[in-house]
């Protein structure tokens, strides 16, 4: 009888939405900070749906992990690429981990910027924003611009070049973004999850492979309840349909 009821208030939960003594709790994310203007409309729609607070700390995956590693509260986190994630994984400092989608890197072009295509980046007087390669993003621009020399699509010398019309190295993909928008660059390479206007070139497939983003657990969540509702609601097609406006597939 007593397993029953069990049942019957469980299934009444499901059916009225979130219990009472559930409402009104918190649970922090740290997110990449190339995911944000996908993931706060979704942090908006779940907070008022579950009567929840997400609080949500954005940055670089490198840096995130580092705080996480230090002793930060975190109950979840959203990486780009795999590297960070297996990191805590392995030191038992996360659960587990899922991908919620890939995006790629892109070229974002300063308006009336004589930029079409990679080569073009060669140029003398061309400015570049890239990111340290110490960062995930600044890795992964680090592996294109290298698999471009190897698949032909650049020639060492014009590499070279490139290397030569870079003006900064940031630690964040949002920085580089507000290069552009500042007009202290002439093109930057960032993540297509932030494109949100402006011109962008695209790369082959060939020396471009997908970025996954990568969710997870911290191992010392308090609300592990709650963080698998959030991977869940990101999991909903709602939800990737958002995602994808945004450059997340």
């Amino acid at each position: 009888m007593r397993i029953r009821k069990t049942r019957f208030f469980i299934s009444l939960w499901v059916l009225m939405g979130t219990p009472f003594f559930l409402q009104g709790q918190s649970i922090r994310l740290m997110c990449a900070s190339s995911l944000q203007m996908s993931i706060d409309p979704l942090v908006r729609e779940f907070s008022l749906n579950n009567k929840i607070k997400i609080e949500v700390i954005y940055g670089s995956s490198s840096l995130l992990r580092n705080q996480i590693q230090a002793g930060a509260t975190a109950d979840i986190f959203i990486f780009a690429g795999e590297t960070q994630a297996r990191w805590l994984t392995s030191r038992q400092l996360a659960k587990s981990f899922k991908p919620i989608g890939n995006t790629q890197l892109v070229l974002l072009v300063r308006q009336g910027a004589p930029i079409k295509t990679l080569r073009d980046l060669a140029t003398p007087g061309i400015r570049i924003a890239v990111a340290d390669s110490g960062v995930p993003i600044g890795s992964f621009t680090e592996n294109l611009l290298n698999m471009a020399v190897t698949k032909e699509y650049l020639q060492p010398g014009e590499l070279q070049a490139i290397y030569r019309n870079i003006v900064t190295r940031d630690f964040s993909a949002q920085s580089l973004k507000n290069k552009i928008q500042l007009r202290e660059a002439d093109a930057a390479f960032i993540y297509l999850s932030q494109w949100d206007s402006g011109d962008v070139v695209k790369f082959s497939p060939q020396i471009n492979p997908p970025i996954t983003y990568l969710i997870g657990i911290a191992a010392d969540s308090r609300q592990v309840y709650w963080s698998q509702r959030w991977i869940d609601f990101l999991q909903t097609p709602d939800s990737k349909k958002k995602l994808r406006e945004r450059g997340v597939e």
